[in-house]
């Protein structure tokens, strides 16, 4: 993505293992004190790689998906903090076991309303911080008239719970210093008041 004009670029060529890492790497050094001892629910796990770097802070972690690819992957990797990894519904999961309460949810998904109002309507009296990652590039995020769907949603969000939106740029490829990666991450954190908005 521009970042001074909001329009989505085409992602460059790139290698999806450097491009996921060093996506992985730029999150968690934004997000490594707001996760620092924390319980997070990692919604959408895929194949574990932001998972195994938030365990580098964590103090534990469940981590969910509905694919049996992705849980085969997730749990072939090693982890630096507890971490308990379940093939399911991310909600039915959370209705089943109302005793299970994550200090932090963080998700991925072009749903980011959805993910935010079914977390809030379960676990709301828990305070959460809720982060959700913002896709800004074609392949990864849809697009509309040029501009990233997720990144306007995130501004709505950002402003409907008063939350904060980081952006970020990395290298893609191992070959190249470049930063023509970009993602991002709306952060919205606790409040008392969840349940009044």
């Amino acid at each position: 993505m521009d970042l001074k004009t909001d329009k989505v670029i085409w992602l460059p060529e790139h290698n999806e293992k450097t491009y996921h890492q060093n996506r992985a790497i730029g999150s968690l050094e934004i997000l490594k004190s707001i996760l620092q001892n924390k319980f997070l629910c990692h919604i959408g796990c895929s194949t574990g790689i932001i998972t195994q770097y938030f365990s580098k802070v964590c103090s534990k972690i469940l981590a969910l998906d509905i694919e049996d690819d992705a849980i085969k992957q997730t749990l072939n990797r090693k982890y630096n903090c507890k971490i308990d990894v379940k093939k399911i519904d991310a909600i039915e999961y959370l209705q089943k076991n109302p005793e299970i309460n994550p200090e932090v949810f963080y998700a991925w998904a072009n749903d980011m309303d959805f993910w935010v109002d079914n977390i809030l309507n379960l676990r709301a009296h828990t305070n959460p911080t809720i982060i959700l990652g913002i896709g800004l590039q074609r392949l990864v995020s849809p697009v509309e008239n040029g501009r990233p769907l997720q990144l306007i949603t995130a501004r709505k969000l950002k402003e409907k719970y008063n939350g904060e939106i980081k952006l970020f740029s990395f290298p893609v490829s191992e070959y190249t210093l470049k930063n023509n990666g970009t993602f991002g991450l709306l952060v919205l954190k606790p409040k008392e008041d969840y349940h009044d908005i």
